[in-house]
């Protein structure tokens, strides 16, 4: 709860929880103490320095208040979703490319496609007019996907997506490839949708349980197909970019970001598909006035955790020797000149509720008798790993 009170502080949200005695005004067990503490410090509103950090993209808010410097840093990382396999031997740019598809057992490729992605990125870039972004894609030769896919998040919402090769809506809609995105990609969709029962489940339900049983499995399936159709995606949110490319070769995917609707919005994750086959990714990149402004994914999902241990925070005008104050841990850092350094790497706060959908679905059940309905995930748990918090006054 700690950790992820101070990331969403840093993501802007404001107000105090009370559940699980977070809200206990003491130090004993919640964060009230230190949430009051830092009311006033962490809202400041006298100008800031402008800090950069290494590696690039580290969460952190930095406000400045009565002549003290505060710097809120965490490691969180994104949400991965579905199983990433990553190549060395298939890469564009960088240590391998990555291809995936989704971890429930229960439902394999409906429709023949295949998801895997991320969402939740920190630091979510805000995409500015005249802004591109850039993919690489490599088709699978053996294996050539119909079509392959790049879905943007945009404000919370994968409602931006690009897709080459012979794609149509309502058959992907057929094929329930619009209740695949949906419930891979978000959080909590049992509200929506539970379970879908396609036309061979149906069949079956009506041979192992009889027709009256079947029909009602159907009619709540329909219900939620008929809610996803409602409040998520539409004809209009998939942008065609051409014909198929050749197999066996990079193929550069630029996407105007005014022309999908993104101009204005903040960008934090993006999902790959492909249908039929399979499609390697490389090189998921933010291009500003011809220039690379941020790289999103290449080898890794999130920040490579091998450079938290020693992560460098530089500071404007901040002497050697300055003993910086690392609150409610109980220890000071001596800065070099210009910056200080310290570890990021965390601690296991999640335990089993990290990878939860992996451990979960619904028992991932085999016997096709037992479990008739496709059940859908639970949403993907925070996989990025072990988790670390430090907050840093710095005397001005």
């Amino acid at each position: 709860l700690r950790f992820e009170t101070y990331e969403n502080i840093v993501r802007g949200s404001v107000g105090t929880s009370m559940i699980q005695g977070i809200g206990d005004p003491s130090f004993l067990r919640g964060l009230a103490g230190e949430l009051r503490a830092l009311e006033a410090p962490l809202n400041g509103t006298d100008p800031a320095p402008n800090i950069t950090i290494e590696p690039a993209n580290l969460s952190h808010k930095v406000t400045s208040h009565q002549g003290k410097t505060y710097i809120l840093a965490t490691n969180c990382g994104p949400i991965a979703t579905g199983n990433w396999d990553w190549n060395i031997d298939i890469k564009h740019s960088g240590r391998a490319s990555h291809t995936g598809d989704s971890v429930n057992t229960m439902w394999p490729q409906p429709g023949g496609v295949r998801i895997h992605g991320f969402r939740g990125m920190p630091m979510p870039e805000m995409i500015q007019p005249g802004d591109k972004i850039i993919q690489y894609v490599y088709l699978d030769p053996d294996d050539k996907p119909d079509w392959a896919m790049l879905a943007v998040r945009g404000d919370g919402r994968f409602m931006h997506n690009v897709v080459l090769g012979d794609f149509d809506y309502e058959s992907f809609r057929a094929d329930l490839g619009n209740i695949l995105m949906y419930t891979e990609l978000n959080h909590s969709v049992w509200h929506e949708i539970f379970y879908v029962v396609d036309d061979p489940t149906y069949e079956r339900a009506v041979k192992v349980m009889g027709r009256k049983f079947a029909d009602g499995l159907k009619a709540g399936s329909d219900a939620g197909r008929a809610t996803v159709d409602r409040i998520a995606y539409q004809a209009e949110h998939f942008f065609p970019l051409g014909k198929r490319p050749a197999a066996g070769s990079w193929h550069r995917i630029e996407i105007d970001t005014d022309q999908v609707g993104l101009t204005g919005k903040l960008v934090d994750g993006f999902a790959y598909l492909s249908k039929g086959g399979d499609a390697h990714w490389d090189y998921t990149a933010l291009q500003r006035n011809g220039k690379t402004a941020r790289i999103f994914c290449e080898d890794t999902v999130g920040i490579d955790r091998a450079l938290l241990p020693d992560v460098k925070i530089n500071v404007p005008g901040l002497t050697k020797g300055t003993k910086i104050k690392v609150l409610f841990e109980q220890r000071t850092i001596t800065a070099q000149d210009g910056y200080f350094t310290d570890d990021f790497v965390g601690i296991d706060t999640y335990g089993h509720e990290a990878y939860a959908v992996e451990g979960d679905m619904m028992g991932y059940v085999k016997d096709p008798d037992r479990e008739l309905p496709r059940m859908m995930p639970s949403g993907y748990g925070y996989n990025y790993g072990p988790t670390s918090v430090h907050i840093y006054e710095i005397q001005d």
